[in-house]
């Protein structure tokens, strides 16, 4: 799921500050309630209501890692990655 952007969460936390129930607030721009008391926390502790970097496993290999990646493969069989199989001797495979 995409992060919601930061003027949307401004817009958020203000209308609670403005007085307009969480409850309400959450309703009004579609949100729970608990992202509109999350909003407000991170602003208080935090001081800024910028999404939080994604939890999850880095990925193995590195941009720069990718790049080299891919140019070694144009370099070793040029054309799409389907007709790169015809030249490693690769058949295809009937699943049954």
């Amino acid at each position: 799921m995409k992060a919601y952007s930061i003027d949307l969460r401004k817009k958020i936390v203000e209308s609670v500050r403005k007085g307009i129930s969480k409850s309400e607030t959450a309703r009004r721009f579609d949100v729970n309630r608990s992202t509109v008391q999350r909003y407000i926390k991170q602003l208080e502790e935090e001081g800024s209501l910028a999404p939080k970097k994604r939890p999850g496993s880095h990925p193995k290999l590195d941009e720069s890692a990718l790049l080299v990646l891919e140019k070694d493969l144009e370099r070793v069989v040029p054309g799409p990655p389907i007709d790169r199989g015809a030249s490693f001797s690769m058949r295809s495979v009937e699943l049954r």
